[in-house]
């Protein structure tokens, strides 16, 4: 599991940990974001980049992000545009965008929206949008397992509170991602990640020694 976070958490992560040899990097990562690009490949930290539909695409915005990533190294996947809770919009600029985001080299993940109940064949990463109580259905489960067949990432949005990073955990997403754990990455950091230090080490050791 990895924490993606976006250009506002860079100044806390050097902050919360001044050592980058001692920095948690198997539970970090980064997001790039249109409103918020960072520089990446600087600290070797694996990254993906979200497209900002959750107001609606920017696409001047988007396509200039895209442009100054499309070299860099390291990227786990792009998230294709598409329409906060709206399965069918969403599905009809997957057939749009996908393509072109593939010529471009990019790995490319598909956005879940509400009503979503398969993964298509040519996505390379699930992203779970959508609302609460889809994020919370056995639709959501369903994708996720089928998204681990397939050996492919599985991340989840909007995640700012501990009890849904426990659940993004145990469902087996593979990295997550929330405004306000980025905008409050001093406050957010040190407890997500002493819960997943809890969750994927010591926890296992303990169960090795019972």
């Amino acid at each position: 599991m990895r924490l993606l976070l976006n250009g506002g958490a860079v100044q806390s992560v050097k902050s919360l940990w001044p050592d980058e040899a001692k920095r948690p990097t198997k539970y970090l990562g980064w997001l790039s974001i249109p409103q918020k690009h960072i520089v990446l490949g600087r600290d070797n930290l694996p990254w993906a980049a979200d497209n900002g539909c959750f107001k609606g695409l920017d696409k001047c915005a988007w396509l200039r992000m895209l442009a100054k990533i499309v070299d860099k190294e390291g990227c786990m996947w792009v998230v294709a545009p598409d329409s906060l809770g709206k399965y069918g919009e969403t599905e009809r600029l997957w057939h749009i965008w996908r393509p072109a985001l593939a010529e471009l080299g990019f790995k490319v993940a598909y956005v879940a929206q509400d009503g979503c109940k398969g993964l298509p064949v040519m996505a390379d990463a699930l992203f779970i949008g959508g609302s609460d109580e889809f994020k919370y259905s056995n639709d959501v489960k369903d994708l996720v397992s089928y998204a681990k067949l397939r050996n492919l990432p599985a991340h989840m949005g909007r995640v700012n509170t501990m009890e849904r990073l426990e659940y993004a955990t145990r469902i087996d997403c593979t990295s997550v991602d929330g405004s306000g754990m980025s905008k409050y990455a001093e406050t957010y950091l040190p407890k997500f990640v002493g819960w997943l230090k809890w969750y994927f080490e010591d926890q296992g050791r303990i169960l090795d020694w019972i």
